[in-house]
């Protein structure tokens, strides 16, 4: 059997010499793929972000293929840039005050793009249907609600090929996605994209017991629960010691540990800066990914002196960090299952989360901290942590023995193995649809 993983983002993992922000969908995905195609009975496959790299690339045993965007979509973004180019321009008094690199922009992003046309097509780089065709595989197994996993499925069902959802986050579950409208999720994925991959992959696997439930009542759809994994044995540095903006973060001292993107509607980077006020004898580092250029910069102007930003790290510099902070904390608004607390678990610190705590492990196991939306009650819970190491102890052996017992990478091959199976030998027949009464219900 012939199987494909898609993780755009995830080329970065697999070559080290790429620079590029990848989370937790695509750690996921490319742990996944690589423990299956270290089984050598599969062929695996995978789909990523063209970086300049050859049109298909091996790493570890794994064909790497590199993805075009579709000539529409390039034109779409075009005509998007004209439009902002021309607010932007028109909303100047006076040719004196002309801003002559906002009116050069646009023909220099112009010929960036058309250089990329060049160099993809020198490479045979592939987009839209004749991209899946090259790879053909039999099931692909696509990460999260968006525009590419709609690609996905919709290629996959006009060329008799099954498809796989593996939600990303609870987002991905969003009341938008019920209909087919021109509204879109809070990040800006089309509603129109959602409802479609969401009433027509051929399965949908979840991350929680909590998703599954969302699933169920709001989309009226069913699929198996299949944590995300992580490889407790491996050795994500290779040896390699700690760069060394990170050797010297760590030499000044314990700190607290936030991670994640500068994304002000899932990730709030803001609320860590807020905790680090309220604590000003507690030392940050915060690996923050740029996504949100002036969000970024933002967020760096107003850093108190306590707060350390990094600007992203490979996958190879992380466990460093991890294994010299006290603590994790998380202020996300939504996710699956973070794919930071499992690193937590593995490198045995404890976690402090606002908001997220799938499936209650932190209130009804006891394996971190959930502060249940409330700063104050994260600055109680970071100073304790801080100040009793005993407390850290209790925490963090809690977490590594469930993160031991429930995300061990063997166990959950073999039950995507199983879904991968079944959905390789479902007839199109049985296809299940979005439930009638839900969907019309929300679309009201």
């Amino acid at each position: 059997m012939k199987i494909c993983f898609v993780a755009l983002g995830a080329y970065p993992l697999f070559d080290p010499t790429v620079c590029g922000p990848a989370g937790g969908m695509e750690f996921q995905s490319w742990t996944f793929a690589r423990a299956l195609a270290r089984r050598g009975m599969i062929d695996i496959s995978f789909l990523v972000r063209d970086h300049g790299q050859a049109a298909v690339s091996t790493f570890d045993g794994i064909k790497v293929y590199a993805r075009r965007e579709p000539l529409a979509t390039q034109v779409r973004r075009v005509f998007r840039a004209v439009s902002s180019n021309k607010a932007t321009t028109a909303a100047l008094p006076t040719r004196s005050k002309f801003n002559l690199p906002q009116v050069v922009r646009l023909p220099f992003r112009g010929l960036r793009s058309a250089a990329r046309l060049i160099s993809q097509a020198l490479r045979n780089v592939p987009a839209g249907d004749a991209l899946y065709e090259r790879i053909g595989a039999d099931v692909f197994v696509t990460f999260g609600v968006n525009e590419i996993s709609a690609e996905v499925v919709a290629a996959c069902r006009r060329q008799g090929r099954k498809s796989i959802l593996y939600l990303a986050s609870d987002s991905d579950l969003d009341e938008v996605f019920a209909c087919r409208s021109d509204e879109s999720r809070e990040d800006g994925v089309r509603a129109a994209d959602g409802h479609y991959v969401l009433r027509h992959a051929d399965q949908i696997v979840v991350q929680s017991h909590d998703q599954l439930a969302r699933l169920e009542s709001r989309f009226g759809r069913s699929g198996p629960v299949i944590a995300n994994p992580i490889d407790l044995d491996a050795d994500e540095t290779g040896g390699a010691p700690a760069p060394p903006d990170v050797a010297s973060a760590i030499g000044r001292g314990p700190f607290i540990l936030w991670v994640g993107r500068s994304d002000p509607v899932y990730k709030r980077p803001d609320l860590c800066l807020d905790l680090a006020v309220r604590l000003p004898q507690v030392r940050f580092v915060m690996v923050m990914a740029p996504m949100d250029r002036e969000y970024h910069a933002m967020l760096k102007r107003r850093r108190p002196a306590n707060v350390e930003i990094i600007d992203g790290l490979p996958l190879r510099a992380m466990p460093h960090l991890f294994r010299a902070a006290l603590a994790l904390v998380s202020t996300s608004s939504r996710e699956g299952f973070p794919n930071v607390f499992l690193q937590a678990g593995k490198f045995g610190i404890p976690v402090v989360s606002l908001n997220v705590d799938p499936d209650l492990i932190f209130a009804d196991r006891g394996v971190g901290v959930a502060c249940h939306g409330r700063l104050d009650l994260m600055v109680e819970a970071v100073e304790q942590l801080v100040a009793k190491p005993g407390r850290r102890r209790h925490y963090a052996g809690r977490l590594a023995d469930y993160v031991r017992e429930f995300h061990g990478l063997e166990q959950l091959c073999d039950e995507l193995c199983e879904t991968i199976d079944a959905v390789a030998g479902m007839g199109r027949q049985s296809i299940p649809q979005l439930a009638t009464t839900a969907d019309s219900k929300l679309c009201a």
